[in-house]
């Protein structure tokens, strides 16, 4: 008796039989057995796809770049291999975390609130990934609010709000943060202003009334009254600059940043407010400052 390795015709198919001795009839025999393994063991190789591709049938679908988010499968350690690669392979990304005994003493103010008007203006509002955003209109240019930074003058045209704040001061993660988006006319780019806010049951601050009123939440497509003066800070406020990104995707960068160095207070059920619409926390995690120089000023 002795074993024969038979090889099937679909690749990668074996059996092993064990053959008769001589004669007419073991040869068939054993004919009969090379033949019933080699059925065997195509049919047992051909399964193999059958099962792949259904594991693949049940494998849920990568998600698109334009369904990024901050859920576990779609939150900002994926969004890299979402399609935007910049949030993964930047060297100068928002937001951070600001130690202030390791940052540069400003000479002097090197940007301000040059003209936010007193008046009040009619923004709209958006929800932008469950996240209220606050739009200029495009007809009002600069009307909305005008700030200089190292030079460069830029017009304000959104604000919006992230919970827990994204920059951080120290060991700090405040309850909310609010980013008022400026842009450059010419060359389109951006300077972000950064405020930090803790909650508490009530407050006498203006900015955090202000924001108080943003956050009762409308419906999408509102029309929202704003005074924009009320949603800065006094203009004699000391602040941290750096050069750094969107905290979102594209996570573009060359972002000129200014983050007010006070805490302020909102109302916590404006909080509350924003949570039930963002469904948990919009925040993306700080990321490595790389080597960049942040500026104080004050």
């Amino acid at each position: 008796v002795e074993m024969r390795a038979v090889v099937g015709k679909r690749e990668g198919t074996m059996a092993y039989v064990c053959c008769l001795g001589g004669g007419k009839r073991n040869a068939a025999r054993s004919a009969a057995l090379i033949s019933a393994a080699v059925i065997a063991g195509a049919a047992q190789a051909a399964s193999k796809p059958v099962l792949a591709a259904s594991a693949a049938q049940a494998a849920p679908p990568a998600p698109k770049p334009s369904e990024w988010g901050y859920k576990q499968d779609n939150g900002p350690a994926k969004w890299g291999s979402m399609g935007f690669p910049m949030c993964s392979s930047g060297r100068s990304q928002s937001p951070i975390q600001i130690f202030p005994d390791e940052t540069t003493e400003a000479t002097g103010k090197i940007g301000e609130v040059v003209d936010y008007p007193p008046e009040a203006i009619s923004f709209s509002m958006k929800l932008i990934k469950s996240n209220p955003h606050y739009f200029c209109p495009e007809t009002k240019g600069s009307a909305c609010g005008v700030i200089t930074a190292q030079g460069k003058t830029y017009e304000l045209k959104q604000l919006h709000f992230h919970s827990p704040s994204e920059n951080m001061v120290g060991n700090y993660k405040g309850d909310l943060e609010v980013h008022l988006v400026h842009v450059e006319p010419d060359t389109q780019e951006k300077a972000v202003v950064g405020l930090i806010f803790r909650g508490v049951e009530k407050t006498a601050s203006k900015t955090g009334n202000t924001m108080h009123n943003l956050l009762t939440i409308k419906d999408d497509g509102s029309e929202v009254i704003l005074t924009p003066i009320r949603a800065m800070p006094s203009a004699k406020a000391g602040y941290y600059t750096w050069s750094g990104s969107l905290t979102t995707p594209n996570c573009a960068e060359e972002v000129t940043w200014i983050l007010y160095d006070t805490i302020y207070e909102v109302p916590m059920d404006a909080i509350k407010n924003l949570l039930k619409f963002t469904q948990g926390g919009n925040a993306r995690p700080v990321q490595p400052i790389n080597g960049r120089t942040v500026l104080h000023a004050r």
